[in-house]
């Protein structure tokens, strides 16, 4: 980083604290009217004017939203807020869109604003449903190539980077990637099992990582599927996390056995209590080794959750991504580099970290080749594949998109059975796909309402 642009990132650094300072402690009434003054300064796109819309009808509505964000602004440490508006409004949302925009005219091809990559599949527990704990440490991704991703990305204008598993902690690099790289913004997600004091303190310490611990509901359902006592140990981190002055953030892998009581704002509530700022929603999907068609929640569930989270959100101060049924925030499927990639543990980039599909290989090209790959723009010239963007995904949605893009392309399979939900389950794929279509396009036209 120039000497010149380094002062000019401390100067809009320290301005937008400031900014971010006031924004935590006045009324939703003047915030209001800054929303006026912020859409100067964004860019004039779609992506962002339409948040900054959303905003503004939160505020409109008594949305608790914003008492959601003035948590994260104002309940963790200092050195944190000041890595989340470093790294992630300046270092991602400005600076990184210069970079992505010149990317765009040089190739063709936006870049993503984030990387997820899995340096091991390795994990030292035994979910059911889960066959992690079945890879061994022969394949990993080396310090080195980690390194060259995060150098890569945000010389291409990405800053944010979400590592996941296996369980991440088993690749023991991980602490000294987060201090190597000060200026980048992690999330990882974990099962917890490794995380000790210690280590928190020192996570605490770097700052620029948000922890995300995996639960499944109440005790009964966490320790059944997780082992014994896993969900009073996570209760118990997130209050050392808390009093460490973290941000602390869970994730859910929503089944049709658990999808009413993760959803149920008494559940909500009780992550609330335990300092949680941030809530992770992901629907179980049929891929990876045995998928199991009976674990996905049904259309009608889904459609429920969609529901139920999003009234979580308007009445309780946590944000809430509901990754399946969120499409609508983030216009349609995000994968193929649009908004994101994975890249998993043997180099492999796919376009989605449920589509273990891929044509290139990290080891042997640059990030800048493999965003440029014939597979990734075979899919995004149809995304975002529905004009109901809650039907966004690729998978479960319109999956005739994503048999196309393998037959036209040939990507090989990165892991057993990756193509269960293309051969033998395309039948159950198409059923679902059906029924959830009607649900969600009804759900469209209310919407709109």
């Amino acid at each position: 980083m120039t000497l010149v642009r380094k002062a000019k990132r401390q100067v809009l650094s320290a301005a937008t604290r400031r900014l971010l300072s006031v924004i935590a402690r006045i009324s939703d009434e003047n915030l209001l009217r800054l929303t006026n003054v912020l859409q100067r300064f964004l860019p004039k796109i779609d992506f962002y004017q339409n948040g900054l819309a959303a905003i503004r009808r939160m505020f409109e509505e008594g949305h608790q939203g914003m008492n959601a964000v003035r948590r994260v602004l104002t309940e963790p440490s200092r050195a944190a807020v000041r890595r989340l508006i470093n790294n992630v409004i300046v270092g991602n949302l400005v600076e990184g869109y210069r970079r992505r925009y010149a990317f765009w005219e040089k190739h063709g091809i936006a870049p993503p604003a984030a990387v997820m990559f899995s340096p091991t599949m390795r994990c030292n527990l035994e979910c059911t449903g889960c066959y992690a704990s079945e890879y061994s440490r022969d394949e990993e991704l080396d310090p080195a190539t980690v390194d060259r991703i995060i150098t890569e990305s945000q010389e291409t204008g990405i800053n944010i980077f979400t590592v996941l598993g296996g369980e991440p902690f088993l690749w023991t690099h991980l602490p000294e990637l987060f201090e190597s790289h000060p200026d980048a913004a992690f999330q990882v997600f974990t099962n917890g099992t490794l995380l000790d004091e210690a280590m928190i303190k020192r996570l605490a310490a770097a700052a620029n990582v948000l922890v995300v611990l995996a639960i499944e509901g109440w005790r009964e359902t966490t320790d059944g599927r997780r082992g014994p006592k896993t969900f009073d140990r996570t209760l118990a981190l997130m209050d050392l996390m808390r009093r460490e002055k973290m941000m602390i953030a869970y994730s859910v892998t929503v089944t049709r056995e658990n999808i009413e009581e993760v959803t149920d704002q008494a559940f909500v509530r009780m992550m609330i209590e335990h300092g949680a700022h941030l809530g992770w929603y992901f629907h179980y999907q049929p891929t990876g080794r045995c998928p199991a068609m009976e674990m996905m929640p049904t259309p009608e569930q889904r459609d429920a959750m969609r529901v139920r989270l999003r009234e979580a959100r308007r009445t309780m101060p946590i944000l809430i991504v509901d990754f399946l049924n969120d499409g609508a925030l983030v216009e349609g499927c995000m994968s193929a580099g649009r908004r994101y990639i994975h890249i998993n543990h043997r180099g492999d980039v796919e376009p989605c970290i449920f589509v273990h599909f891929a044509t290139d290989n990290i080891h042997e090209k640059s990030l800048a080749e493999v965003l440029c790959s014939d597979f990734f723009r075979e899919l995004r010239k149809n995304q975002p594949f529905n004009p109901n963007h809650l039907r966004c995904c690729m998978i479960l949605d319109n999956p005739q998109y994503l048999r196309e893009a393998v037959a036209r392309c040939q990507p090989h399979l990165t892991h057993p059975d990756a193509d269960a939900f293309l051969t033998r389950l395309a039948p159950a794929i198409d059923e679902y796909s059906e029924k959830y279509a009607a649900l969600a396009d009804t759900a469209s036209e209310q919407l709109k309402r």
